[in-house]
């Protein structure tokens, strides 16, 4: 994680608690810390897993963490729908659910690209694109659980059989939910393009 990004973490913080200070009435986004928070965790379980053995349990207990995690990254970006522009245009909130939502986009694709290098060696025969397809599909999948069936990472531990029916649900009559699908493929191939110009730090060369 480079100090520029740090820096770009302080300035998110500054603004959330400088809210009431700027705005008046206005408390603190401290929920949107706590978003931030979740959106670095896939990045820092990739961390710990290059740390540890290539081999073992724990290797693969990581990478399902990450991949539990990794929709809580591009999922800020849909804390725009918190903006109120009921008083005219609401400038500061908007740069700041904007940034945040920016640096869970980085999170999101720096620990992807972290994993994609482990993965290449893993499994070689698997093109970069083909993992990127699965995962940033299935983290869209994730923010529409999230955005509006209100699930969390964890509920998988804590409300297996819900989160099971939900998604059983809209796989069993897609027809019945085809907004549900419209906003889960439109915001895959938002995450897919935007992936294709985000600048790559970690890999030096992806595959087309």
């Amino acid at each position: 994680m480079s100090k520029k990004f740090l820096a770009f973490l302080g300035f998110i913080v500054l603004l959330s608690f400088a809210r009431p200070i700027v705005m008046p009435g206005k408390s603190p986004y401290l929920f949107l810390l706590w978003n931030l928070f979740l959106a670095a965790l896939p990045y820092f379980f990739v961390l710990l897993k290059n740390r540890i053995s290539n081999s073992g349990i724990y290797q693969w207990f990581l990478i399902g963490l990450w991949l539990l995690f990794l929709p809580n990254a591009p999922y800020i970006i849909t804390d725009l729908v918190h903006l109120d522009h009921s008083m005219g245009f609401d400038w500061y909130d908007t740069v700041l659910i904007l940034s945040a939502g920016i640096a869970g986009i980085k999170f999101a694709f720096d620990s992807l690209d972290l994993m994609l290098k482990d993965f290449k060696q893993r499994i070689p025969f698997i093109p970069t694109w083909a993992w990127n397809f699965i995962f940033l599909s299935l983290s869209a999948y994730g923010i529409y659980l999230g955005r509006y069936l209100r699930f969390n990472s964890w509920d998988i531990l804590t409300q297996p059989l819900g989160l099971l029916r939900s998604c059983a649900e809209l796989f069993l009559h897609p027809f019945q939910h085809q907004q549900e699908w419209s906003m889960i493929v439109i915001f895959a191939a938002f995450l897919l393009l935007l992936r294709q110009i985000w600048p790559k730090e970690i890999l030096e060369k992806t595959e087309d």
